[in-house]
């Protein structure tokens, strides 16, 4: 019985561990989905730069990253750790689009990935879990 339990016990801690990976994948595609806004800086301009700060708020979803180069959509990175993991952008554009510039408001994507991560995580887990017991 206690071998049993011991067994249940390092499964559901398994399915846990999945769950956190699970997550930890979902919050990296839709860091990915974030930064792969379609605007070009010309398009910019001609929308009068509607992430500058003169305008008082951003005209467009400023979490909504555009695709100029490419470096900031490739450099998403996912560490999983042991009570948890952490998705975050190691481009050196990250900073400036998190707390903005003189010119340009926040950037909040970071904001958005972690409240998508935390709107999901409690139903990926539950899933492995439950699976456990199928």
């Amino acid at each position: 019985m206690a071998d049993d339990f011991q067994q249940l016990q390092r499964a559901v801690q398994m399915a846990v561990d999945r769950g956190v990976t699970f997550a930890l994948d979902a919050g990296f595609d839709e860091a990915r989905r974030l930064s792969s806004g379609t605007f070009s800086l010309a398009m910019l301009a001609a929308m009068d730069h509607p992430y500058a700060r003169r305008h008082g708020k951003a005209l467009l979803d400023p979490a909504t990253i555009n695709v100029q180069t490419g470096a900031f959509f490739q450099h998403w990175r996912t560490t999983k750790q042991a009570d948890g993991g952490q998705i975050r952008n190691d481009d050196e554009k990250a900073d400036f689009l998190k707390f903005g510039t003189e010119t340009m408001v926040e950037r909040p994507i970071e904001d958005e990935v972690e409240a998508f991560v935390a709107s999901q995580i409690e139903g990926i887990i539950a899933d492995q879990i439950a699976s456990v017991f199928r």
